[in-house]
């Protein structure tokens, strides 16, 4: 078994696996989202697929690498060898390839009792409270009726990532976090559940079926940004696939919305959901941007060049920050999705 970063060839086979979990996590072969995010992933390289000599994907990994906190967005590996360690050496490799400062990995696994969960020996917390589960990458559909609220109605995002059904995905999750520093790995679980934190080699072979959709826990900061809580949103909210300018701190709902000072003040340029903006100059917005907030329900992605050129940040939804100062040129490129 071999693991490399994913190539346009290997989509349909990836898509094969996401097939096999869409009864527990929602439509995803189908969903122009979930390709969109595929087909980004792919393009900037933090898509890994686990190969077989001569076979088809064995399991799939899409890897948040604007860290720390690093995350772990979508991880499935094939019914017909779940169990053997193909979740781990997709792990072992994200880590090699993208970590590269210290900081934590997160995911969002399952416990148990859920139906056909490999052991891993892996220690469970108790129970976070109730939560919705979020759709899979890109997805606008969040699949079954769950317990509990979404963030987003849309897409059915929540800051624990869950299915809380009785006996469903999410029962009796976990959520874990991985912490590396290039040399030693370790993993432990939220601080919210006090169970103390375990070696790497308990790390655990990610119950079955993967596909967990993973979502970063709520309060974590990422160590270049100063995170703060997005302030009440005005009640016009910017539509999907728009790109409008704003004055002062007048960011709209539902908007990606980059500001020219910092502070979330000086006006900018807001971004509606599943947006992609090739040159931001071209909507009036070639100032240089201080400070962000997202509150699209989506992940977006800021280069610091045209058209997905040079470095690619993460912009979390939920979430704004200051950003330092050497980080503030971005006459550049966003997508949304």
């Amino acid at each position: 078994m071999i693991v490399r970063p994913a190539r346009t060839a290997d989509l349909p086979g990836i898509l094969g696996l996401a097939a096999e979990v869409e009864h527990w996590f929602g439509p995803m072969t189908d969903e122009p989202g979930f390709h969109r995010a595929l087909d980004t992933h792919v393009r900037r390289g933090t898509a890994l697929v686990a190969l077989p000599p001569g076979g088809e994907p064995a399991g799939g990994l899409l890897f948040g690498p604007d860290g720390p906190p690093y995350h772990v967005e979508w991880l499935v590996v094939a019914e017909r060898v779940r169990g053997r360690g193909v979740g781990r050496l997709l792990m072992a490799e994200a880590e090699r390839r993208f970590v590269r400062t210290p900081g934590a990995i997160e995911v969002v696994t399952f416990g148990p009792d859920h139906p056909g969960a490999v052991a891993s020996g892996a220690r469970v917390p108790p129970r976070p409270p109730n939560r919705a589960r979020r759709a899979a990458p890109g997805s606008s559909t969040a699949g079954p009726e769950p317990y509990g609220r979404y963030v987003n109605p849309g897409t059915g995002r929540t800051p624990w990532g869950e299915d809380r059904r009785p006996g469903g995905c999410g029962s009796g999750s976990r959520v874990s976090r991985g912490r590396a520093d290039g040399r030693a790995r370790r993993v432990s679980v939220s601080p919210r559940s006090r169970v103390p934190v375990f070696p790497c080699s308990r790390v655990p072979v990610f119950p079955c079926p993967y596909g967990g959709s993973v979502r970063r826990v709520a309060l974590l900061a990422a160590t270049l940004m100063i995170s703060t809580g997005l302030a009440a949103a005005p009640s016009a909210a910017t539509p999907a696939g728009s790109v409008t300018l704003f004055s002062g701190s007048d960011c709209p709902a539902d908007s990606l919305c980059l500001y020219r000072h910092r502070g979330f003040t000086g006006g900018g340029v807001a971004i509606g959901p599943d947006t992609y903006v090739e040159r931001l100059a071209d909507h009036g917005f070639d100032d240089r941007m201080s400070s962000w907030s997202n509150e699209t329900g989506q992940i977006c992605d800021w280069w610091t060049e045209y058209g997905r050129g040079g470095t690619i940040h993460d912009l979390r939804d939920g979430r704004r920050a200051d950003l330092p100062r050497a980080q503030n040129d971005t006459a550049s490129s966003v997508e949304c999705w």
